[in-house]
């Protein structure tokens, strides 16, 4: 395996569609911040890469300033750590939003495996979404290119072990993978969110050749959402940088009220 082949998927920030539900309207009192989260050897720089092209066209279509879009920073930089410190960490960051007033509402779009932390952080955390049963402060939840399902033993090996040493996080992933109840447990963690008022779009690259397109997806439950995009590479995070595919997230993440 080359060196391309590995420095690719630092870059690209490792990480049975159904009907989506329809997209929530913003009211114009509201002030909602979009918080984009990186995943596994995501840095400040691999994520202005990852999620450049969408917060261009936030910013410049869907009203938004650049002030309103935040990237999660892990502590100490550590994208490695247990699966459970990440999302205690996001679930910390969104609480201060809250409780500064500096956010009446947030987006979450995590790509790889941030939108893993992402969800996890809503799942655990209901605070966050029991807020008020018609505005919950996690709006909506988008994850991209994310192994919901897990990974398998050799998706750690060439991203964790190859490249980032050892990493809990993955190894988290691989025992979800191997876990036969995992897949209902998920599924009964986004109903959860959706009852509470929580939008969740689990969107999935067919062409994205680091996972399989079932593992994008949440089972037996209509917010599965899938793009095709082809970057000529690996197309891990292709979703997030081709034209096409950048508008359709746009409408899933919504317009920021004026």
């Amino acid at each position: 395996m080359g060196r391309r082949f590995v420095r690719a998927l630092l870059l690209a920030a490792f990480v049975a569609s159904s009907a989506v539900p329809a997209l929530a309207e913003t009211s114009g009192q509201e002030h909602l911040r979009v918080v984009f989260v990186g995943g596994l050897g995501s840095t400040a720089t691999s994520n202005q890469l990852t999620f450049g092209p969408l917060s261009g066209a936030l910013t410049s279509g869907a009203g938004y300033a650049r002030d309103d879009l935040l990237t999660f920073g892990y502590a100490g930089g550590d994208t490695c750590q247990p699966l459970s410190s990440s999302a205690e960490q996001l679930a910390g960051y969104m609480r201060d939003l809250r409780d500064s007033k500096q956010a009446d509402g947030v987006v979450l779009v995590g790509h790889s495996m941030g939108g893993v932390v992402a969800l996890d952080a809503a799942a655990h955390l209901l605070q966050l979404t029991q807020q008020d049963a018609a505005r919950p402060f996690v709006r909506r939840i988008i994850t991209v290119d994310s192994p919901l399902g897990g990974l398998t033993r050799f998706q750690r090996a060439v991203i964790a072990d190859l490249w980032l040493g050892v990493c809990p996080a993955a190894n988290d992933a691989v025992q979800r993978y191997a876990d036969t109840a995992w897949p209902a447990t998920l599924s009964g963690r986004v109903r959860g969110l959706i009852e509470d008022g929580v939008q969740v779009y689990a969107v999935a690259n067919p062409e994205d050749l680091l996972l399989d397109t079932w593992t994008q997806y949440v089972p037996e439950v209509s917010v599965n959402v899938t793009l095709s995009a082809i970057d000529g590479g690996l197309s891990h995070s292709a979703v997030l940088t081709l034209p096409h595919a950048v508008a359709e997230l746009v409408r899933l993440v919504g317009t920021r009220a004026a």
